[in-house]
């Protein structure tokens, strides 16, 4: 499988992944005649590799929300802070702004077709959708948790965004850098509710 340059792509990695959960995989062709059937082991490969690299690189884009109301409110909202594309898909690829527990929203993390088989998506591991994790005490534990995601979200979005300290320097860049940051976290509850027909929640 081809990497693509990210100024290339154009589709996010969660797109590209709901795409192909969606697709049943197509059945050998039987041979008519003189006519070679069709040979699929190309396609099936692509499959697995993408799936593996669901499963061990990046097992949060199987829990992202539905990619098209998701990409629709992220790419809408984010344009005020003049990211690039580029910068636009990282960001989603990296999963900045997901809550550490991730709710499962696109499809209950489930794996694609391979071969025959459904693939699990975290390689034989439980599926980071179906992960609990004991409830915190008190705000302060939930505020701790918020500064520890803010921090990195904000390490994240040094590593894509393109001069980020110098195009959002001082008191008024770390504000719209939190702000970056919101919106994220506010599409995803906003899809999120979409997707289970609760129309309620409102991004920042």
């Amino acid at each position: 499988m081809i990497v693509v340059d990210p100024q290339s792509a154009l589709l996010t990695n969660a797109e590209v992944y709901d795409f192909l959960k969606a697709q049943k995989q197509r059945p050998a062709d039987k041979k008519l005649g003189a006519y070679e059937p069709v040979n699929l082991a190309s396609c099936i490969q692509v499959r697995k590799d993408v799936q593996k690299y669901i499963d061990i690189t990046a097992p949060h884009t199987a829990s992202l929300p539905a990619p098209e109301a998701y990409m629709s409110e992220v790419v809408k909202r984010l344009r005020q802070f003049d990211l690039t594309k580029t910068e636009v898909y990282s960001i989603v690829n990296l999963g900045i702004g997901l809550p550490r527990v991730q709710p499962s929203v696109n499809g209950e993390a489930e794996g694609m077709e391979v071969d025959g088989q459904e693939e699990a998506t975290t390689n034989g591991m439980e599926p980071i959708a179906q992960i609990t994790m004991p409830d915190d005490d008190g705000d302060d534990a939930t505020a701790e948790a918020d500064a520890a995601d803010d921090q990195s979200g904000r390490y994240l979005l040094g590593l894509v965004v393109e001069n980020l300290d110098e195009r959002f320097s001082g008191e008024e860049g770390d504000d719209k850098i939190q702000a970056i940051i919101r919106v994220l976290r506010g599409c995803t509850a906003l899809s999120t509710s979409t997707t289970n027909g609760d129309h309620e929640a409102h991004p920042s």
